[in-house]
């Protein structure tokens, strides 16, 4: 059967109702009744009294696009007194967690200036996160537990990156950039702050590719633009 929990004037009493498709479940609200496609159908947490939220924490749908909560027919997790939903699921799928109007999959926002991270972790592992700051707008990848969390990359809104440690292309770096088509044995960079590219068995090359007619140049600076030289191929 069914318990149809209904408004009925001035408090609600429970029904137990029929369900033609022999389904059990329990429904807020009455599907046949027109005034409640314009209201709130929801399950209330918490009271009036002091120390809490005037209505609680209240979990439910969204009836009518009108309401303020979320868009229409989305089902939420919000506190009345909130501006927005805690969490939120819309008609069309998409999750939000701080929004009841995600624009994407899975989207979280936060409203109160604070930073917005999304931490992974396996069992007992590093904690792993990727957010913004709430001092800038960059995407920053870190590891760490919260308040002790290191950056190793970052990506601002022009696509420019900054990435802290060594970077390995093909094989574990050891150098700030190594290109490892196959690994050399028993190499180790003398300068581990350059660039460094391995072919074990062959040859290890640095192309420099033009159009036809141009120049192919490796350029070497200090801090006097006066001591700056060049080698050019031109074709």
């Amino acid at each position: 059967g069914t318990f149809t929990f209904s408004r009925g004037g001035s408090a609600a009493s429970p029904n137990v109702g029929s369900d033609t498709e022999g389904y059990a479940h329990i429904q807020i609200g009455d599907r046949t009744v027109t005034d409640y496609q314009n209201q709130y159908q929801y399950i209330n947490f918490g009271s009036n009294s002091a120390g809490e939220s005037y209505y609680g924490w209240q979990i439910g749908k969204n009836t009518n696009s009108t309401n303020t909560v979320g868009p229409d027919k989305g089902f939420y997790i919000w506190n009345h007194n909130s501006s927005s939903a805690a969490l939120g699921i819309t008609v069309d799928n998409k999750v939000g967690i701080g929004t009841a109007a995600p624009s994407y999959n899975l989207q979280t926002d936060v409203l109160d200036g604070n930073s917005n991270f999304i931490g992974i972790r396996q069992a007992d592992q590093i904690m792993w996160s990727i957010g913004q700051k709430a001092s800038d707008t960059k995407l920053y990848f870190r590891s760490g537990n919260l308040g002790a969390e290191t950056d190793h990359l970052w990506i601002d809104s022009d696509g420019d990156a900054k990435f802290t440690g060594n970077v390995g292309i093909g094989g574990t770096a050891k150098t700030k950039l190594d290109v490892i088509v196959s690994a050399v044995t028993g190499y180790s960079s003398v300068q581990n702050d350059g660039i460094v590219i391995e072919r074990g068995g062959g040859t290890a090359a640095l192309n420099i590719a033009t159009d036809n007619d141009q120049q192919g140049a490796i350029w070497f600076a200090d801090g006097d633009a006066a001591n700056s030289g060049q080698i050019i191929y031109d074709h």
